[in-house]
């Protein structure tokens, strides 16, 4: 039987600072708990597909050999790239995706408009001591962004903070000015934090520091695809 996640509705968008949804025990306790056995378990240090601020991105060696990586990952990945779960990721917020992409067509084919023109960019990683993000917003082309918890870590820090763009707001995708820290969402075993792309969506991490438990977990976006 496949695993199940929870189902979102437009009712748990949170509107402040921007669209978000923050869920606790979104995937089956199960398979959580057997892709940090399987997978992280066996990752070869020395084998790290790249390292970005203090953060091992590994979805190259994922990739490179999804069987040695245990079959628990891989029925995750099947999941989160399916069209059953990227509309589950947008159609709460259907409304929110039509304004910014200026459809006023409330009967517009969002999931045919997803299914030809996106695709699901994703990174697994680990957060290690001195990992931290500035304040950002991503790139253009994203429209919902996934960050999913795969463990319960053990450090100081690491929490994801949102912002609330205020008047005067440059809109610069790094280092915007007027903004102000509005949510913070602790990093939390099984816990999904998505929220909508636009260009007021500005987000951080804050460094981590003594860490035992590094943390674990991935990234996505539902994004356009390059023409």
């Amino acid at each position: 039987m496949q695993t199940k996640y929870k189902l979102i509705d437009s009712s748990m968008v949170k509107e402040d600072p921007y669209p978000f949804v923050m869920i606790d025990d979104f995937m089956d306790a199960e398979l959580i708990n057997n892709i940090e056995k399987e997978f992280f378990s066996r990752m070869d240090r020395n084998i790290d597909d790249r390292m970005f601020g203090r953060r091992r991105i590994m979805k190259a060696v994922y990739e490179s050999n999804p069987i040695k990586y245990g079959q628990s990952l891989n029925n995750f990945m099947d999941i989160v790239r399916s069209d059953e779960f990227m509309m589950n990721m947008i159609n709460p917020f259907k409304q929110h995706v039509l304004n910014y992409l200026g459809i006023e067509d409330n009967n517009f084919d969002l999931e045919k408009l997803c299914k030809e023109d996106y695709y699901l960019d994703y990174d697994i990683s680990i957060g290690e001591d001195g990992y931290s993000r500035e304040v950002h917003r991503d790139t253009n082309g994203r429209l919902i962004v996934f960050l999913f918890s795969f463990n319960d870590s053990k450090h100081d820090g690491g929490e994801i903070c949102l912002y609330r763009a205020k008047e005067g707001c440059n809109k610069a995708q790094q280092y915007p000015t007027n903004v102000e820290k509005a949510v913070m969402v602790k990093h939390r075993k099984n816990r999904a934090l998505m929220f909508l792309s636009n260009d007021v969506s500005y987000h951080s991490v804050n460094e981590i520091t003594n860490c035992e438990i590094p943390r674990k977990f991935i990234y996505a976006a539902i994004t356009r695809k390059r023409r």
